[in-house]
């Protein structure tokens, strides 16, 4: 179980398959600029945002073995781009949903797993991701009137 653990949380899955994810959906989409802004703009204010909290609350890492990064845990990195990117996908491909948000839960998991998050750190992660993605392709609609 573990080796599986750390593919999804560590061996790049948590890059590399969301960006093969993404490519593979590029291929299904009509308006390809627009899941490509909304990705690019969900994963960097997430993660901008996360790394702003990580640095205002300073709390230590559960367990810091060669597994787990040495910042800080609060809230997880990993759980809050999974969940965001995996909110772009789904608002862009609703019958995939499932696959996106499975792939988020399985990266989110991972992390407490390998002991390197607290629950509340993925939970707050998940929370923080979704939420800020559902806002950016509700704002950002290029050429929807307001």
């Amino acid at each position: 179980m573990i080796p599986l653990m750390e593919f999804f949380s560590l061996r790049g899955f948590s890059v590399y398959a969301w960006i093969v994810f993404g490519l593979v959906l590029l291929t299904l989409e009509g308006n390809k600029r627009i899941s490509i802004v909304h990705a690019i703009l969900a994963a960097g204010i997430t993660g901008l945002l996360t790394h702003a909290i990580k640095t205002l609350t300073e709390i230590p890492r559960p367990y810091n073995g060669y597994l787990c990064p040495s910042d800080f845990t609060f809230p997880s990195m990993h759980s809050s781009i999974a969940f965001a990117l995996a909110t772009v996908y789904a608002y862009h491909h609703p019958r995939l949903a499932w696959l996106a948000y499975a792939l988020a839960l399985l990266v989110s998991y991972s992390r407490i797993f390998l002991r390197c998050h607290y629950g509340i750190d993925v939970v707050m992660g998940a929370l923080l991701g979704f939420i800020i993605a559902s806002a950016i392709v509700r704002i950002y609609r290029p050429g929807k009137s307001a």
